[in-house]
């Protein structure tokens, strides 16, 4: 009776993990074509926005009233906003479709890497990461590296005392591993934890740090790609608690023996048989 309620709980889970990989795969697919239409766009008007702004200041910004160089400098500054702006929304149109490589992902692994990315970033100096016994999971090791990377940074961006710390841990829920990354830095009202996640919002704007609003609507894009979930917790002063979902090398297993049984059988051919739409290579179809 144990094995067939452990078959039927490795069964539910897998059917619900792929329902909700396809339904989140067409959303970002359509989503990211979007992003990178507007992205490339903007890319252009953004950068003749800056360029003429620093010609009229090298060629004329000396001989500016002092309220037109001031103006002028605002321009400057919105334009390089805009440009980080479009590095982001880039990011995120690439982010979204995940397309990289699919396998077995070390996450400690994963976690090095995306702290020494960090290190030539300002929110990565004087940044203490200690991480438990972390797992292997199935999934993109690359989109995996910019998930804690930006969650790495964050922590950084929001530190409440030098040097930051940030607490990273596992455990295994089903079939899934519950993945949490705790700071200790300034935290947040908890009645606004769900809007975090969401593209542009910026709980403290005006504070003088960097930042779009985007990393962590990164960061949901790639756990719901992966099947996972992701949700905040946090108190002001008391840091924040990022936790995750990730799927387990078994649970992956299982999906794929899953998707295999669901397969119409491959057609049996004769030695030297051929399918009946094979195409030559070199020629028009292939």
């Amino acid at each position: 009776m144990a094995y067939v309620t452990q078959d039927a709980t490795r069964e539910r889970l897998t059917a619900q993990m792929r329902a909700r990989q396809i339904r989140e795969s067409a959303r970002a697919e359509e989503l990211g074509n979007l992003v990178r239409a507007t992205s490339h766009h903007l890319r252009t008007q953004v950068r003749q926005i800056r360029s003429f702004s620093q010609l009229i200041d090298r060629q004329a910004g000396s001989d500016l009233e002092p309220g037109a160089r001031e103006l002028l400098g605002q321009i400057i500054q919105a334009a390089g906003e805009l440009s980080e702006l479009h590095a982001a929304l880039r990011e995120y149109g690439e982010i979204s479709t995940v397309t990289g490589t699919w396998g077995t992902v070390d996450l400690t692994e994963v976690v090095d890497r995306a702290t020494q990315r960090l290190t030539v970033h300002p929110e990565g100096r004087g940044l203490i990461v200690e991480t438990g016994e972390l797992p292997q999971v199935a999934g993109s090791a690359e989109h995996l590296i910019h998930l804690f990377f930006h969650l790495l940074q964050n922590a950084g961006r929001f530190r409440a005392e030098a040097p930051a710390r940030v607490d990273i841990d596992a455990t295994r829920q089903d079939g899934m591993w519950e993945i949490h990354v705790r700071d200790h830095g300034e935290g947040f009202d908890p009645r606004l934890a769900n809007r975090v996640f969401e593209v542009f919002e910026q709980l403290n704007p005006g504070h003088g740090r960097p930042g779009v609003g985007i990393g962590l609507t990164i960061c949901r894009s790639i756990v719901r790609a992966h099947g996972g979930s992701i949700r905040a917790e946090t108190e002001p002063g008391q840091g924040t608690t990022i936790t995750f979902t990730l799927p387990s090398l078994e649970l992956a297993a299982a999906e794929e023996a899953w998707e295999g049984e669901s397969r119409p059988p491959a057609p049996q051919l004769r030695p030297g048989e051929r399918p009946s739409n094979w195409t030559e290579p070199g020629r028009p179809g292939s």
